[in-house]
């Protein structure tokens, strides 16, 4: 019991450590975020030492990766492939807190380097779903962060910001290049699933309603679809989004609950072997295709918006290195 009793004592002990260290290292995080921010300091010396040793455990580690932060995972053959991330946010926060210590000791040489490869390497993320895309808009805004951060803090000669902006213009994103290519991508992936779909007795009733469904869904997933892309292509996109919220507010309770009482009486039907008459169908499909397309699609609104700020952003950068 005495051996039980310091096993569990000395687990314990080391969960409590593991919670600590994690718990520091976030804390760290958010220290160097301030150092991103606000410039070299010789004033905390402790976090200054720790800003200093990630050249030896961390910064070698991402500097291979920066040129490919995400990864392809091509093991999945049925589905579209998921990004492996290589590095994540957290590095990158590690390695301009670092480069704050290379501007104070004027080595911007190797800090231009840094950023050059740093847009590079968010440049050739490939847009195959919206899972990318969200990283790629984050790891933007962090590295814009940080290079804001150095030229208010006059970090960079004249000749140097020429050097920067030579390099930097061909390839920030200043376009809808990137959007559009999600977009494409997450239709693929929503019609990979639409072609696979099958009889559940939930989502789809029967083989005649799975017919139905997958028409009906061709329909308006290319209205939806000629909607959002006309929308980009002529900057009316607040519009866009002030139109399917008027669309959300339409779909009431009152028309949720009528739907699922439809659903109800089409399973009965079923069950009793009834003609279901193709009006039902058509309409509990519509329900579900108009609830999937205008109502689960949020997160893509609002990271358009945020999209468009990161273009504005990389054109104001862009402007001061001139």
């Amino acid at each position: 019991m005495k051996f039980l009793s310091k096993l569990l004592t000395m687990i314990g002990i080391s969960c409590y450590t593991l919670t600590l260290l994690q718990a520091n290292t976030q804390q760290d995080i958010c220290q160097f975020k301030k150092v991103i921010k606000n410039g070299w300091s010789d004033y905390n010396q402790t976090l200054n030492r720790k800003i200093i040793s990630l050249r030896k455990s961390e910064i070698p580690r991402i500097v291979s990766s920066l040129k490919q932060p995400l990864k392809s995972d091509q093991n999945k053959s049925n589905m579209p492939p998921f990004p492996k991330i290589l590095i994540n946010r957290d590095d990158y926060i590690k390695l301009f807190a670092y480069s704050k210590y290379l501007e104070a000791k004027k080595k911007t040489d190797d800090v231009i380097k840094l950023y050059v490869n740093a847009y590079q390497g968010v440049s050739t993320i490939k847009m195959s779903s919206f899972i990318p895309f969200v990283y790629f808009i984050a790891l933007n805004g962090d590295i814009n962060k940080s290079l804001n951060s150095s030229l208010k803090h006059h970090a960079f000669t004249e000749k140097e910001k020429k050097i920067l902006h030579q390099k930097l213009s061909s390839v920030f994103i200043l376009d809808n290049t990137k959007l559009i290519e999600t977009i494409t991508a997450e239709r693929d992936i929503v019609q990979y699933y639409i072609n696979t779909a099958k009889i559940d007795g939930d989502y789809i009733i029967d083989k005649q309603h799975l017919q139905i469904f997958k028409k009906q869904w061709e329909i308006h997933e290319n209205k939806y679809y000629t909607a959002l892309m006309t929308a980009i292509k002529y900057g009316t996109v607040e519009k866009y989004i002030q139109e399917k919220k008027t669309k959300r507010k339409s779909m009431s309770i009152a028309t949720h609950l009528k739907m699922k009482l439809l659903k109800l009486k089409l399973r009965f039907y079923k069950i009793l072997s009834i003609n279901i008459d193709k009006q039902d169908y058509i309409a509990l499909s519509n329900y579900r295709i108009n609830k999937d397309l205008f109502m689960n699609t949020n997160a893509i609104d609002y990271t358009m918006r945020d999209y468009f700020k990161l273009i504005e952003n990389n054109k104001k950068l862009l402007e001061k290195l001139k």
